[in-house]
């Protein structure tokens, strides 16, 4: 079998070890070298360039089927990563937990396997917990940069959020369309071993956030970016967005790329501003972009300004 594998940044230094494995199996083996965002960001062009019968893609959960997906019609299969949390860093958070009575726990793909666990070991100490399920995710308690439903839909039931992950990617999207939750959002790093409150952090790129629109907003000539890669693929939602800035007498016009590369984009020089229909994360390197970033869920903040 022709395999394709797939690996994200942090998991390329293994590629060797898996690419032999197969061999050994007697495959014939093909590596993408190309950057992976996430479960939605299948290779499926390397694959059909070089006739894959299948592709493996390692480190994410599965992604709900995109529209793209059935378009190459080539099986998928996902391996993921996990990384243990020692049981001293979950005492720490039992410990913690029990300053509240209820809370909702959440968590990412990596830790996910001990997420049945670590919810038994708090509700071990007399504190009731809640969990939810995305509609993008594979599991209960999974959340994604673009998906933190799981968490945030147990607001109002919960008096604190307690969510493990390392880096600041995933707490960040922890809000309503750049709406605060109105209680404390609690990340416990699993790689330092720092447990703390993020809520003012979070509020404070929500204000940055809101800051770039209103940039944005000032603009008259929109770049909409539309991505190739497979589950981010929204032509249409560029379409419509497209003919909704024409209606209020601004020009925009449609840019359409594999990856959003700043370069190119500086290389225009002609917009004022873009929205992004990609992977949320693009916004955030708006300054390497030189012009302001509006995702898709924050179009209507744009438009009210506008």
């Amino acid at each position: 079998m022709r395999i394709l594998l797939q690996f994200p940044e942090g998991l390329k230094q293994k590629a060797l070890e898996y690419a032999q494995k197969y061999q050994d199996e007697g495959h014939q083996i093909y590596l993408s070298s190309s950057k992976s965002f996430g479960g939605c960001d299948v290779a499926f062009e390397e694959a059909r360039a070089i006739s894959a019968d299948k592709i493996i893609h390692f480190g994410h959960a599965e992604f709900p089927l995109h529209p793209t997906f059935k378009r190459y019609n080539i099986p998928v299969e996902y391996v993921e990563y996990h990384i243990d949390l020692n049981d001293r860093f979950i005492d720490s958070i039992v410990e913690y937990a029990k300053k509240y009575d209820k809370v909702a726990l959440g968590t990412v793909v990596q830790h996910i396997h001990q997420f049945n666990d670590i919810k038994k070991r708090i509700e071990s100490v007399g504190v009731e917990v809640f969990t939810s399920k995305g509609p993008k995710c594979a599991y209960e308690g999974q959340t994604l940069g673009c998906d933190p439903y799981a968490v945030i839909s147990l607001e109002n039931k919960v008096d604190a959020v307690i969510f493990i992950s390392g880096g600041k990617f995933h707490y960040l999207a922890l809000h309503k369309i750049l709406d605060p939750l109105s209680i404390p959002i609690i990340n416990a790093n699993p790689y330092s071993e720092e447990i703390k409150d993020v809520s003012d952090e979070i509020k404070k790129y929500i204000k940055r956030r809101k800051g770039i629109i209103v940039k944005a907003s000032e603009g008259k000539i929109f770049g909409i970016l539309v991505s190739t890669r497979a589950g981010q693929f929204a032509p249409e939602v560029a379409e419509k967005i497209k003919e909704t800035l024409l209606s209020k007498n601004k020009k925009a016009f449609i840019l359409v790329s594999r990856s959003i590369d700043p370069e190119a984009l500086q290389d225009f020089n002609v917009f004022d501003a873009y929205i992004n229909t990609a992977c949320p994360r693009i916004a955030d390197d708006w300054e390497s972009i030189g012009k302001p970033v509006v995702n898709t869920n924050e179009i209507n903040l744009l438009l009210e300004l506008i």
